[in-house]
């Protein structure tokens, strides 16, 4: 079976993969609400993301339209500058 591309993938799981990326987190350094104070990584990006998408947890990715244009337009700004 072949892999699915990122794009296809459901949003929560999109975000999980993104949360674990050095590159993302470095992004989110940079631009993230809330600042890097110690924790693990993936969970401060964790954080970070249902900060901005405005959700208490990324499964609501998948059922919240509002919440899902806050991600796909976070992923189009890190695309764009990283």
């Amino acid at each position: 079976k072949p892999r699915k591309q990122f794009h296809e993938l459901p949003l929560p799981q999109q975000a999980g993969i993104k949360c674990a990326d050095n590159g993302f987190q470095q992004f989110l350094m940079n631009m993230g609400p809330i600042p890097y104070d110690g924790q693990e990584f993936t969970e401060w990006a964790a954080l970070n993301v249902r900060q901005i998408c405005d959700v208490q947890s990324r499964s609501e990715l998948a059922t919240n339209p509002e919440a899902a244009e806050r991600w796909r337009n976070l992923l189009r700004e890190f695309d764009e500058h990283g």
